[in-house]
């Protein structure tokens, strides 16, 4: 592209020709207010020089550890299609998997396991009242607040009659004090047992929530297993097939909030364990795609102009969020790109005055960091090379001071003077001649 500037010497347009080779200083003037970062941003525009592609990058949750997010790197313009099938798949999922469990062929299987286990556990309670039955005992279940819960009490004429009872029956002399003694040793032999009975019921009860969750897990697989593999074959970078077998792993062993339906209704296992309806934190969240460098507006390399190079907006934030319970949470879905994340393999232009004067921001890199760019395919002494990155940190404070702030170059900061820069003597004695 031939770039054709204005010539107020001849009054004419005329095409720009370099005088050092590929080489082009510029100097830019004007009054605060009159756009000379946009000028060059404008131009940079443009000109659209040729400079690398930079890929797409998204966080997603790491599975493994949730503290350290895991960052994909997709090709240039995959990152937000990447998204939203991640959510289009999620949706599936909660609209299929509510309705596979409801389905008749998935209702007797369950049933079927259901009934074997409770039979199992009838059957080792049948035995156990049969024993203490023989002994003038049973089984009765007594009120504790809102649930029931089982005991074995002495059978008096048969009738239950509570241990606690048995010192007054023996003082109305309804009962002699040997039988008494003889009921609590009985009492205390067979709640001993009946302690390894309910550990047997408990076993059975682990046992029957293991096989519906495998049961669970084999009816949802299918599904599953369908959707991302159609992912996988759109993205089949090692490290997004590898995100997509975590993803898979967390769904089948968490299908809980699958199997809530939309319907706002409370579920009888919900109710009776004392759930709440709905919970603060999005069940789904962790398989939301957090999209911090996209491209989407075709080829080309992008111009950033930063007219606020903060420390935040330079490096990125994350973002917190206050708890009802108390106390702020963040998560891989609240990191933010900065400037420089958006600027990669293209420009950044600053105002060196603004990053000088920013607290936090120039004690942590030099001031070439304004020159951050890709080079021109094939350009020798590009931003790599250690020459051009000299030229840039001595050009940065030259620019800066050339703005009419002497307290830039008059007051150095002692941790320049240990780098070797003393911007006084630098623009004092060399750079006089370059204005």
């Amino acid at each position: 592209m031939t770039i054709r500037v204005y010539n107020t010497l001849t009054r004419e347009k005329e095409g720009f020709v370099p005088l050092h080779g590929r080489r082009v200083s510029m100097f830019v003037c004007g009054l605060t207010g009159t756009t000379r970062g946009d000028a060059i941003a404008n131009l940079l525009r443009q000109m659209n020089p040729c400079a690398r592609p930079s890929s797409d990058r998204c966080f997603v949750n790491n599975f493994k550890n949730p503290d350290r997010p895991l960052l994909l790197t997709l090709p240039r313009g995959s990152a937000n299609v990447l998204k939203r099938e991640m959510s289009a798949a999620i949706d599936f999922f909660r609209r299929r998997i509510p309705q596979l469990f409801e389905s008749e062929s998935f209702e007797r299987r369950k049933n079927r396991i259901v009934e074997r286990y409770g039979q199992r556990e009838k059957e080792l309670m049948d035995e156990f009242t049969r024993r203490i039955g023989q002994q003038q005992f049973a089984l009765v279940r007594v009120a504790v607040g809102p649930a029931a819960l089982p005991e074995i009490v002495p059978l008096i004429e048969n009738q239950p009659v509570p241990m606690e009872e048995l010192p007054r029956l023996v003082q109305e002399g309804k009962l002699t004090q040997a039988a008494a003694e003889e009921l609590r040793k009985h009492y205390e032999d067979f709640r001993q047992e009946f302690t390894s009975v309910y550990r047997k019921t408990l076993a059975l009860s682990r046992e029957l929530s293991g096989e519906l969750n495998f049961l669970e897990q084999e009816a949802s697989s299918t599904l599953v297993d369908g959707v991302l593999q159609e992912l996988r074959d759109h993205y089949p970078q090692n490290e997004i097939a590898e995100y997509l077998e975590e993803v898979r792993l967390h769904i089948l062993n968490n299908l809980e909030p699958f199997k809530q339906t939309d319907t706002g209704q409370e579920r009888p296992e919900d109710v009776l364990l004392d759930r709440p309806l709905h919970s603060e934190q999005d069940p789904f969240r962790v398989y939301g795609v957090n999209v911090i460098l996209s491209h989407e507006n075709g080829p080309g390399c992008p111009v950033i102009f930063e007219t606020v190079p903060t420390y935040a907006n330079l490096f990125g934030s994350i973002q917190r969020s206050f708890e009802t319970m108390g106390g702020w949470r963040s998560d891989f879905m609240d990191l933010r790109g900065g400037a420089l994340l958006q600027a990669d393999g293209g420009f950044l232009i600053l105002y060196a005055l603004d990053l000088l004067t920013e607290r936090g921001v120039y004690r942590r890199d030099p001031p070439g960091l304004v020159f951050l760019g890709a080079p021109p395919a094939g350009a020798a002494g590009g931003p790599a090379s250690p020459a051009w990155r000299r030229r840039a940190k001595r050009a940065a404070f030259f620019w800066a001071a050339s703005w009419g702030n002497s307290i830039l170059y008059q007051s150095p900061r002692p941790r320049d003077q240990e780098r070797g820069w003393v911007p006084g003597s630098v623009l004092s004695k060399k750079h006089k001649k370059a204005l």
